[in-house]
């Protein structure tokens, strides 16, 4: 199935404004050249002509990335 396709369906279904993806496919692609302003695209690995927002080098940096989100989340709740 179009990951893209399934990624709206999923949001839908469970009331989410916006969502967070990751993906090291090409199959992700469908996700990145999605036109909603709502989601975020990261993408690991560099790909030339990847349509994602952002890229990682690196599996390992994925929790790194999401350690760093939620410690900005918690000072922003904070202050």
């Amino acid at each position: 199935p179009h990951k893209g396709t399934a990624l709206v369906e999923a949001m839908r279904h469970i009331g989410a404004e916006a969502a967070f993806y990751v993906g090291d496919d090409d199959t992700d692609e469908d996700v990145f050249s999605l036109p909603e302003g709502n989601i975020v695209t990261v993408r690991v690995g560099r790909r030339a002509g990847s349509r994602a927002q952002f890229f990682l080098q690196r599996q390992r940096d994925i929790n790194r990335l999401l350690r760093r989100l939620v410690s900005l989340e918690e000072k922003r709740s904070h202050s």
